[in-house]
């Protein structure tokens, strides 16, 4: 909340970007805070050091050992990181109405928010509603094994 307005300045004075979606995804493309690096960070901590080790006897360089160890190794974080990103960025409803002016680009919880039929109409509301969270519902759905692992794996 504290950012809100800087941000907003930044976006839209700064970069030009307003009334588009970029704002909502370009900064959880470094990350997305605090809590999904250390979430990687900490499945890092899993991965045995005799894996690296047992690389670089066998003459592998660092950045080999990155991408045919640690990073075949981390992919279930990843998955994870990402399942819990599209979830935040498809529901964070506060940044959407900030950021998108026109209707033509309204997401989909925006639209939900403005119909004044669905405050009465309640089977269609819920069936909206249903619909909203059902792509997040699928998300987890195809990553439980990856979520599993990560889960599993910082206990």
């Amino acid at each position: 909340m504290v950012t809100l307005i800087p941000l907003y300045i930044f976006w839209t004075k700064g970069m030009g970007l307003g009334d588009t979606y970029w704002p909502l995804i370009l900064p959880f493309l470094t990350g997305g805070g605090f809590f999904n690096i250390f979430l990687i960070r900490q499945f890092l901590m899993t991965i045995p050091k005799e894996l690296d080790e047992a690389a670089s006897i066998d003459g592998a360089g660092r950045m080999r050992i990155l991408w045919t160890i640690l990073v075949p190794s981390i992919k279930p974080a990843v998955v994870v990181v990402g399942m819990m990103l599209f979830i935040q960025i498809w529901n964070d409803l506060l940044q959407q109405i900030i950021y998108i002016n026109s209707m033509s680009k309204f997401t989909f919880a925006i639209a939900l928010t403005n119909l004044p039929f669905l405050r009465t109409n309640w089977p269609v509301a819920l069936a909206a509603t249903f619909y909203d969270n059902s792509s997040w519902y699928c998300d987890l759905y195809l990553g439980q094994r990856a979520l599993w692992k990560v889960l599993y794996s910082l206990v």
